[in-house]
């Protein structure tokens, strides 16, 4: 009984380090979208004094907005990875790994989509 109890007790400490990876991953990404949103400044400005272009410009809000929005959206996520390591009886199993894989590939379609459109403002200031 009590090599059950401790192989539980392991089980949990592994989980636990499961989301403290997951958790981590996700303050980097947050960490890169403050920057991208940092960016976004910095070309609106650009737009303002150099372009003044008001579809570039209400790109850039859009953008703005829809990376604020992601921000959120990853602060909650982050908020329910705490709840389940301070609280959970479920562990970290294959529901919270398919969770994490949908995060990391909206997060890099994100990006990618950005870069996309950064390609696109910075070639209207090349003209």
């Amino acid at each position: 009984m009590l090599a059950i109890r401790e192989l539980n007790v392991r089980i949990r400490e592994l989980e636990i380090k499961l989301f403290q990876r997951d958790m981590a991953e996700a303050d980097d990404w947050i960490e890169g979208l403050e920057g991208l949103n940092h960016e976004l400044g910095m070309l609106l400005l650009i737009e303002k004094h150099v372009l003044r272009d008001d579809r570039i410009r209400y790109d850039l809000l859009a953008w703005r907005r829809a990376n604020t929005l992601t921000v959120a959206d990853l602060c909650k996520y982050q908020q329910n990875i705490k709840t389940e390591m301070e609280y959970g009886h479920g562990g970290h199993h294959i529901a919270w790994v398919k969770t994490h894989e949908k995060y990391r590939a909206k997060h890099k379609g994100h990006l990618s989509t950005y870069a996309n459109f950064k390609i696109k403002v910075l070639g209207k200031l090349l003209k």
